[in-house]
């Protein structure tokens, strides 16, 4: 079981509070998270935390691939997209075309685009 201090315990009800997901584990199998809609808050037996978001796996052909959370995959195409104003041609064509497959990749794993 980890111990968790007042504060941590706090910001993870809030989380919950304002509509963040929550995992709970036993405390006799602490590896074993589960997700939880409605959490007792029973903190002598249960561990709480919110819960992480899905790390993307962008392969570019880079070895090892990196990993990026939904908030930096919408962060790193705005991005793409400031560059691509100040890039020369073929550059600015090639990170036009990065955008729409990180876009269109976004789109099919989280069902949302922007």
């Amino acid at each position: 079981m980890s111990e968790k201090m007042t504060v941590e315990k706090i910001a993870i009800m809030h989380a919950y509070e304002r509509g963040g997901r929550i995992q709970l584990s036993i405390n006799s199998c602490p590896e074993h998270w589960v997700d939880t809609s409605f959490p007792a808050w029973d903190w002598v037996h249960y561990d709480y935390r919110i819960k992480p978001e899905p790390k993307i796996t962008i392969n570019t052909g880079d070895n090892p691939p990196f990993k990026l959370t939904q908030q930096e995959c919408l962060d790193l195409r705005s991005w793409l997209l400031d560059m691509t104003e100040e890039a020369e041609s073929e550059t600015r064509t090639k990170m036009l075309i990065a955008c729409a497959m990180l876009r269109e990749w976004y789109h099919d794993k989280f069902g949302y685009t922007q």
